[in-house]
């Protein structure tokens, strides 16, 4: 392993919360469609889990999820879940140039679920029910510090990070005035991280100028 990417993993874990869990990986965009050069990167990511959460519920008549045509079927319940459990730093490193880009966001995560009728489930019904929450997180689009192909101005790549697989689960306790709080979130995020899952990291790069736009390469990355 390169001294470089040694350091590199090391001032990873030194810039944030200790208690941070950190992967890391590698990032070749070196020869995309074209022949385009768009950089090869050491990969941080960290996520900086609250040990506790306020679990936020919302319940609503909504379309159920297979209908094709909004109005064209009666409406059921949906009740919607939410956390936000901390944050999470990407950071990309140039291996060649004195060059990061860096993404910080909140680590929110997701599900619901749909009744049969416009009958709502109760919370306190759900939450005793096997309830996988969705942890993929779409970090954004970065400019690529590198010429774009001729005709475009710029490159850009959209990331998606997997850091616990496809789905997390959760312990609920409820408070004396009736909400929810996620106890124990960070042992519990902590213990489904997925370490050298090669599907940790998904991309999409392409080239830009106004509304144009050209596909140079997509894929999945590991990280450790």
């Amino acid at each position: 392993m390169p001294v470089k990417y040694i350091l590199f993993v090391f001032s990873i874990a030194a810039a944030f919360n200790a208690s941070a869990d950190v992967m890391s990986g590698y990032f070749n965009l070196s020869n995309l469609w074209g022949k385009t050069d768009a950089g090869q990167y050491f990969v941080g990511l960290t996520l900086n889990v609250k040990n506790s959460a306020t679990l936020k519920v919302t319940q609503k008549l909504s379309g159920p999820p297979s209908e094709d045509q909004p109005g064209s079927e009666a409406q059921v319940c949906l009740t919607e879940f939410r956390v936000n459990a901390g944050q999470l730093t990407l950071i990309l490193t140039d291996t060649l140039k004195n060059y990061a880009i860096q993404e910080t966001q909140n680590i929110s995560i997701y599900t619901s679920y749909y009744d049969q009728t416009e009958k709502c489930t109760s919370v306190d019904e759900l939450l005793q029910t096997n309830l996988g929450f969705m942890p993929y997180f779409n970090v954004g689009t970065v400019t690529m510090n590198y010429p774009a192909p001729k005709d475009f101005d710029e490159i850009r790549t959209a990331i998606t990070v997997f850091p616990y697989g496809y789905h997390v689960n959760l312990k609920f306790e409820k408070n004396s005035d009736g909400s929810y709080t996620a106890v124990n979130l960070k042992s519990q995020l902590s213990a489904q991280v997925k370490r050298g899952n090669k599907e940790a990291l998904s991309y999409y790069t392409f080239a830009q100028k106004e509304n144009s736009t050209l596909s140079l390469g997509y894929g999945f990355i590991e990280l450790k």
